[in-house]
C-alpha cells in the first residue's frame, strides 16, 4: 500500500508537536543533568527531572497517536 498522507494535517501537526516535547524534554534532561552535577537545589532538580518525564510521556503519546491513525490508513 502506497499511503497518501497529503492534506492529513493532523498527522503532521501531531508529528510536529512530538518533535517540539521531544525537544523540550531533551533540554530538560540537560538541565536536570548541570543541576546534580553542579550541586543544585534537590527539589528544584526533582521537578525539572519530572518535567522531562512528562514532556516525554507527552511524546511518546502523540507518536502512538500517529501510529494508530496510520494503521488506520493502512487498513483502508
Amino acid at each position: 500500500h502506497s499511503l497518501d498522507l497529503i492534506g492529513r494535517e493532523d498527522l503532521t501537526g501531531s508529528f510536529e508537536e512530538a518533535k517540539k516535547t521531544f525537544t523540550q524534554a531533551a533540554f530538560a534532561h540537560e538541565a536536570a543533568a548541570r543541576m546534580m552535577r553542579d550541586g543544585a537545589d534537590r527539589d528544584e532538580t526533582f521537578e525539572t527531572i519530572k518535567s522531562s518525564l512528562n514532556l516525554l510521556a507527552q511524546t511518546y503519546q502523540r507518536f502512538i497517536g500517529i501510529s494508530s491513525e496510520i494503521a488506520k490508513l493502512i487498513a483502508q
